[in-house]
């Protein structure tokens, strides 16, 4: 008997044991790729409130990428910043871009984002000129730098006794703003001759150089190639607007473009449209403007197309005169000519110049003397249609200072001065020949400055 105990009876059974669980890997959340967006520039037009509340209605993604371009008293402002590209397309059609007055935008390039962080959307105090270097208050804005070194401003140097008082450089992506001194010597040679003491047409003109291509440094530290952005565009012809408003110099001013820019900033979006590629370029949004205020722009040729439809896919400012285009009417394009080999007291057309039909006028544009800029002379011949623009400007800020015609028409002066071009030509032996010296280098005599207007070629 068990009693009360209870028995069992049959086989003993083994001791249990415990199983350990299988390791099973834990999930993880896929890995998210960088997300990329399209750095942009928004042009538009509207008054500072406008602009504040547009900046704080975007996505603040990118606010690391921000920066406002703004003057005093302008409604032309500018913003950049990193958006997805699709929103960034639908942004000029979108309420809140037709709210802002968006003009266009212009894109230029995939962007990683950093971390976000919120940034002030107030007014930020206006940029201050530089002062001390080399420019002067005056008649011309040059859309370049000039670099006044020692050799030219000691002895007889083209700036000697200058009063570079002002001057304007453009700030590079990052938002730092590089020193005036010209990299490549093109400004320092078109200044030259645009009011040089020496080679100069405009003996009396004061020049204001605007930089706005700027240096990239390579991994060594070295400069490399200039090159513009549409920010530094944009902020430049901002400044030049703004400060010939401010100087009350409308109808005295003429604005030289010696170098390229690009015809469309559409890079990091696919197919963009002939409108988005048209509104990407700031000069059409500066256009209506620049003539408002009757600052006359004068550009060269360039040596790269031989038609009138290639003129309208090239760098230069000059596609903006082709037929339809927004500057047709009031854009001056320069093109080269060069002395007679039969005859060395005329002018011929220069082969190496385009002979488009939206050429203007023709200026000297081979074998013509320049300033050097750096420290192995003090003068150099040189060949090229932005000499021969830079010459043309230089007889176009004198004709302006001796003939009032932003009182006679204004809004008008760009137009009447392209119509008026044959009327103000000079021959080539008007001008006086100058004979120029430094310590080491005498320069033979330099051909008298003439220009014509265009022939058929």
């Amino acid at each position: 008997m068990c009693g009360l105990k209870l028995c069992i009876f049959g086989k003993k059974a083994k001791k249990a044991t415990r199983e350990k669980p299988e390791q099973t890997a834990v999930p993880t959340a896929p890995q998210e790729k960088p997300k990329t967006h399209v750095l942009v520039f928004i042009m538009l037009e509207c008054d500072g409130r406008a602009f504040n509340n547009f900046i704080a209605q975007l996505p603040k993604e990118g606010a690391s990428h921000n920066q406002r371009y703004e003057q005093p008293s302008l409604n032309l402002r500018g913003f950049k910043t990193a958006l997805k590209a699709q929103y960034a397309r639908d942004l000029r059609k979108s309420q809140i871009g037709k709210d802002a007055g968006v003009l266009g935008v212009a894109y230029f390039g995939e962007v990683l984002l950093d971390p976000t962080f919120e940034s002030p959307s107030g007014l930020k105090p206006r940029r201050q000129t530089q002062s001390g270097q080399n420019v002067g208050l005056g008649d011309l804005w040059h859309l370049d730098a000039v670099d006044a070194s020692p050799s030219h401003s000691v002895g007889r140097g083209e700036f000697q006794a200058r009063d570079f008082s002002e001057s304007f450089v453009a700030r590079d992506e990052k938002g730092t703003t590089q020193e005036l001194r010209d990299s490549n010597g093109q400004g320092t040679a078109v200044a030259s001759l645009i009011g040089g003491n020496n080679v100069g047409v405009a003996k009396g003109v004061d020049i204001i150089p605007v930089k706005y291509l700027l240096s990239e440094d390579n991994t060594l530290g070295f400069s490399t190639i200039a090159k513009s952005t549409p920010m530094s565009l944009f902020e430049s012809l901002q400044w030049v607007l703004w400060h010939v408003i401010k100087n009350e110099k409308q109808g005295k001013a003429v604005l030289n473009v010696s170098q390229g820019t690009r015809p469309s900033w559409t890079d990091g979006i696919p197919d963009p449209t002939e409108e988005e590629q048209a509104l990407s370029d700031p000069w059409g949004h500066f256009w209506e403007a620049l003539n408002q205020q009757d600052i006359v722009v004068v550009t060269s040729a360039g040596h790269d197309g031989e038609s009138t439809e290639d003129a309208a896919e090239t760098q230069s400012p000059r596609r903006l005169a082709s037929p339809g285009a927004v500057a047709e009417q009031t854009l001056i394009v320069v093109g080269g000519s060069q002395r007679s080999a039969s005859n060395s007291e005329e002018l011929e057309f220069w082969p190496q110049s385009n002979s488009l039909g939206i050429v203007d006028v023709l200026a000297p544009g081979r074998d013509v003397t320049v300033a050097r800029h750096n420290y192995n002379g003090v003068w150099r011949k040189g060949d090229g249609t932005s000499l021969s623009a830079a010459i043309a400007s230089g007889i176009i800020a004198q004709y302006l200072g001796e003939n009032d015609l932003h009182a006679l028409n204004p809004g008008g002066v760009g137009r009447t001065v392209k119509g008026e071009l044959g009327q103000i030509a000079v021959s080539g032996g008007d001008t006086g020949k100058v004979q120029v010296h430094d310590e080491e280098a005498s320069m033979s005599e330099r051909d008298g400055y003439g220009f014509f207007t265009q022939v058929t070629v």
